[in-house]
């Protein structure tokens, strides 16, 4: 249905061809000059409106990206730990949530409900430089991508699954009803990771020492709660046996005790070395 058509590229500043301005006639028509002039300029038009746009856009995903990898793992795409720290506050300033009156109460009276228990999960992958001595670095940064990515499968869309840094990570799970629920969880985690995974041709199983912290909603820092995670699980890497993992640990203030006396007697050992105290 076309009896003539004139076309002009629209180009951009650095000369790129990105269309073409296009007017077309049902008729066929003798374009002049001053059609060719007159599509030029529109196309000039549409090339710098283009240009402008294409400018903005990529600056907007650039800002985009810079503000997901100042919250996020490069490697992995997993939460950092600011940001697992910051849910961790989030869910102690978040108020509990409260039963509905019993039907047929006509005062509307319920009993105030028990805090809400948060677990925070420490993992550490056990013996993990042999990978990397054996298959390499880009072998084991694929390994950490997918440990990353069955740990958010195994932890569910509403927890929070964090790396802190080399083969460590953390996952923060919400509303936990007891610390008999948050071992079961943790016992998933090290069932999952430790199904081989095929990397580079490679087959792969790893095993993983596992630390839980349980606190209430309303109480302690998020960095305590991450420091006792953190803790328990360096009793349950102490307690490994060879290539028998230890089950995972549950803090409690008998291994605070027990780090600070190691921390000690570690710097006594110290200043006993300095000061030639040793026979």
């Amino acid at each position: 249905g076309i009896g003539s058509l004139l076309g002009v590229p629209i180009r951009t500043a650095s000369g790129l061809t990105v269309g073409v301005f296009c007017a077309a006639d049902p008729q066929p028509t003798q374009w002049n000059e001053d059609d060719v002039e007159m599509l030029g300029q529109f196309a000039s038009t549409a090339g710098s409106d283009w240009e402008l746009r294409h400018s903005l856009a990529e600056h907007e995903a650039n800002e985009r990206r810079a503000g997901f990898f100042n919250n996020h793992d490069a490697l992995t795409g997993l939460a950092n730990r600011a940001v697992l720290l910051d849910r961790r506050r989030g869910a102690r300033d978040r108020p509990a949530a409260r039963p509905a009156p019993a039907a047929g109460d006509p005062a509307g009276v319920v009993e105030a409900p028990p805090e809400d228990l948060v677990a925070v999960f420490f993992l550490d992958v056990n013996d993990f430089r042999t990978v990397n001595d054996r298959f390499g670095h880009h072998v084991g940064d694929q390994l950490l991508a997918s440990i990353g990515k069955k740990l958010r499968q195994a932890a569910g869309p509403h927890a929070t699954v964090a790396r802190l840094g080399g083969d460590e990570f953390a996952v923060l799970v919400e509303r936990v009803d007891a610390a008999d629920v948050a071992e079961e969880l943790a016992e998933r985690f090290r069932a999952v990771l430790a199904q081989s995974t095929s990397i580079g041709g490679e087959e792969v199983s790893l095993s993983v020492s596992v630390g839980i912290a349980l606190s209430t909603t309303a109480a302690e820092l998020p960095e305590h709660v991450l420091r006792g995670a953190d803790l328990a699980m360096a009793r349950a890497k102490r307690m490994t046996r060879g290539d028998v993992p230890a089950p995972p640990v549950l803090f409690d203030w008998k291994i605070a005790a027990e780090a600070r006396a190691r921390r000690r007697l570690q710097d006594e050992l110290r200043m006993a070395v300095l000061n030639n105290e040793f026979v």
